[in-house]
């Protein structure tokens, strides 16, 4: 009923305006007929159905908007939200895998230091002892290659971002030290200059163990801080 009523205030609107400039148009020609007819019956009728026009008008339905504004506060908050998770999504991704290497590097240490305290008691077989360092040395030098080239993980503050390179490098550094290591280890095992190379094992896996802790500590510094910011 509502479009019927519409209809009409808008075609005797439009009879309105169209009879005041001229007039016989809307009389059938009728020369007596002058703008005060025009806009006796024309605007009567145009108010009365404006009026009913306004009596049949639908309802707003409140609640339907209300709702409505409660979906796209929601959908706000969703995708206000979405970056952080996803931030927390890449680092535990990345975290993951740091910790593969860095695990698998604390390992290999462990088993070249027992290594070299029992090449020096005499309790290794020259041949098994030099093909295992071969393959450890094989091992450091992929674990060198795919630790430098880690990126940092999207969505973290400049300052997180920072930590996180220096983890990499605190990594890498101590696959590359301990690749030198095992180079010093070999060198004792081909007879070059013992106490030299032994002292150079030595340096080098120090410097490995150093940079394996502080790789170590310090990614678990950044991942608190990224969890205590995503769990507010």
């Amino acid at each position: 009923m509502h479009d019927l009523w519409a209809t009409l205030f808008l075609f005797s609107f439009i009879g309105l305006i169209i009879g005041l400039f001229k007039p016989k148009i809307m009389f059938l020609g009728n020369k007596d007929k002058t703008r005060k007819h025009v806009l006796n019956l024309y605007g009567t009728l145009t108010l009365i159905f404006l009026i009913f026009d306004s009596y049949t008008m639908p309802p707003i339905n409140h609640d339907s908007t209300i709702k409505q504004s409660n979906v796209s506060n929601n959908v706000a908050s969703i995708t206000t939200n979405k970056p952080v998770n996803n931030s927390k999504q890449e680092f535990d991704a990345f975290y993951n895998n740091f910790k593969k290497y860095h695990d698998g590097l604390g390992d290999a240490f462990s088993k070249l230091q027992n290594s070299m305290d029992m090449m020096d008691k005499g309790g290794i077989n020259p041949t098994d002892f030099y093909n295992y360092l071969k393959a450890t040395e094989n091992l450091l030098l992929i674990a060198w290659s795919d630790t430098d080239k880690m990126e940092v993980p999207k969505g973290l503050d400049d300052s997180q971002s920072k930590e996180v390179e220096q983890c990499i490098k605190y990594l890498s550094l101590s696959a590359l030290t301990g690749k030198e290591a095992v180079g010093s280890l070999m060198n004792v095992m081909n007879n070059k200059n013992y106490m030299e190379n032994k002292m150079n094992f030595e340096n080098n896996i120090k410097q490995a163990l150093a940079a394996h802790k502080n790789a170590g500590e310090n990614i678990e510094k950044v991942k608190n801080e990224i969890y205590k910011q995503t769990a507010k």
